[in-house]
């Protein structure tokens, strides 16, 4: 039996878009977040995968340099962007393909709503 003091519920913090485009951030309630897709491919993927993994960052292009310096491809340059829109949410935001094909997202929040 697990102990309720290791598993803490996910509470939705942030949410956008509809249907399959939807996009929820779950806090874990210690600042780290569960981002899940709705949609999917039904793709198979080799055990132990994953497709996409985010970071906060203080400095996003310092990171996205450091990833490339270390192999990685950028896939979307650091932009600014909004979140959603219950709270719009400012961040800014960069994408690189890692050396397994997986997606690594840099991501800094740059307004008064904080991620």
């Amino acid at each position: 039996m697990y102990s309720s003091t290791i598993f803490k519920e996910f509470v939705e913090r942030h949410g956008w878009g509809e249907g399959d485009s939807r996009i929820v951030l779950l806090d874990s309630g210690d600042g780290n977040y569960i981002e899940v897709f709705a949609g999917g491919t039904g793709e198979t993927r080799p055990e132990g995968s994953y497709f996409h993994v985010a970071f906060r960052s203080n400095n996003v292009d310092a990171a996205v340099e450091t990833a490339v310096a270390a192999g990685a491809v950028v896939t979307v340059d650091p932009k600014d962007v909004i979140l959603g829109s219950n709270p719009p949410t400012p961040v800014r935001i960069a994408f690189v393909k890692g050396l397994n094909g997986e997606i690594i997202e840099f991501f800094d929040s740059t307004g008064e709503n904080k991620l």
